[in-house]
């Protein structure tokens, strides 16, 4: 068992995971975590691709999951964080804009006693990014309105937790809104959420599965929204219930 556990979600990353790897490679030596990389129902290569990267020795610290078929950002995460075996968990992109570097910025905070880990859940803060895009300022207006969720950059990354705030997320979301019920859940269980700025560096490759294109964008926004008003009746629904 390992120490910390990272879940990457891939869908069509082939051309960025060997440069990821090797970034995260460079923390092998400090740290006693896994990376479990997650192939989400991937159409391009990365299949080939994540078994030639886990056939190194020098990846000894890879955990590789397989999704057949793709059901949603949201399951390809989960699916991860229950095959992992770390007392802190964390989940973060696999398209090269969100640093590797981040991740370890996170743990240190957990490793070095700064932050209670039963109690606190650290998330990723891009800056300026609720100010420069309306949609992120929109989302997140909604996300509030419909949660009473004060967090801000949502879908900023990573995020990372202890273990024992998975066993708490009793509901299914496969989407985009995975992000957002993650730190529902974590408030509504008396954690306190720490933002963390973080870098995002530009796209090298590939296009975004988010917003990649007008519908891909707009489907995305619309299925968010249903996503996170199902949650958050499906766990008012569970509290009256006990």
């Amino acid at each position: 068992m390992k120490k910390y556990s990272v879940v990457l979600p891939c869908l069509n990353e082939a051309r960025n995971l060997p440069e990821l790897v090797d970034r995260f490679r460079t923390f092998e030596d400090k740290w006693d975590f896994e990376l479990i990389i997650v192939d989400n129902g991937s159409t391009d290569d990365t299949a080939s691709v994540l078994e030639s990267i886990a056939g190194d020795k020098r990846n000894h610290f890879i955990k590789p999951h397989k999704i057949i078929k793709n059901r949603g950002y949201g399951h390809g995460i989960r699916s991860g964080l229950d095959v992992a075996s770390g007392n802190i968990l964390a989940f973060t992109h696999a398209d090269k804009q969100t640093p590797p570097e981040d991740v370890f910025r996170a743990f240190e905070l957990y490793r070095s006693g700064q932050i209670d880990p039963g109690k606190t859940i650290v998330k990723g803060r891009r800056p300026g990014r609720g100010k420069e895009l309306l949609t992120t300022r929109g989302l997140s207006a909604l996300t509030r309105l419909i949660t009473g969720l004060q967090v801000e950059d949502i879908n900023g990354q990573p995020k990372v937790f202890h273990r024992s705030l998975l066993g708490k997320m009793r509901h299914q979301v496969d989407n985009f809104a995975f992000d957002p019920y993650v730190l529902y859940i974590a408030s509504k269980q008396g954690f306190s959420i720490q933002s963390m700025e973080v870098k995002f560096e530009s796209r090298q490759h590939g296009i975004s599965k988010s917003a990649g294109t007008i519908v891909r964008k707009y489907r995305t926004i619309l299925g968010f929204i249903m996503g996170i008003i199902k949650f958050s009746l499906a766990n008012k629904i569970y509290q009256e219930r006990r």
